[in-house]
């Protein structure tokens, strides 16, 4: 093994080790999350869904569960997909190659990564300006001012979301 290839061997390790770092971060937060998601879906249908009020909210709520089982599942195939073609699949041209077919492999993962998390906060800034709306209902600088960081955090989310995906 060549010095070159050592310290590329080197570099994957440590790139799938902190993956695999924070796989374990994320599991734990799912699953927290998930025990947090199912106590109120359980109460949502306890209680039942009397208003319009009510039916938003879980629709928002499972939304959101959809949107962060989406995440969990886009971290484990990265790591997966990831350690497999670059470790275990091995080509005729080297390790070099094989880095450069798990990026390959992975972009479609990586491209997904931001949109989950982008979603999820749309949802939860909307949750946040539509309860701070009725609470404030005659407060006009209130209301403007919600307005103006409404608009603000739609505009950042889908551009930050174009400018982090990666391109092929």
């Amino acid at each position: 093994m060549t010095p070159e290839e050592s310290d590329l061997l080197s570099q994957i390790g440590t790139l799938i080790y902190y993956g695999i770092v924070v796989l374990i971060v994320d599991c734990t937060l799912y699953g927290f999350y998930l025990l947090a998601e199912l106590i109120a879906v359980y109460l949502f249908i306890k209680h039942g869904l009397k208003s319009r009020v009510h039916k938003i909210l879980f629709i928002c709520s499972l939304t959101t569960l959809v949107t962060a089982t989406w995440d969990f599942i886009n971290q484990c195939a990265l790591n997966l997909i990831q350690i497999k073609v670059s470790l275990m699949e091995p080509l005729e041209a080297g390790l070099k190659a094989q880095v450069d077919a798990a990026h390959h492999a992975i972009l479609p993962w990586y491209s997904m990564m931001v949109w989950p998390i982008s979603i999820n906060i749309v949802i939860g800034n909307g949750v946040v300006l539509w309860r701070t709306w009725t609470v404030w209902e005659d407060d006009r600088l209130v209301k403007s001012t919600l307005l103006t960081m409404m608009f603000v955090s739609a505009y950042r989310t889908p551009s930050s979301v174009l400018l982090l995906e990666p391109k092929v």
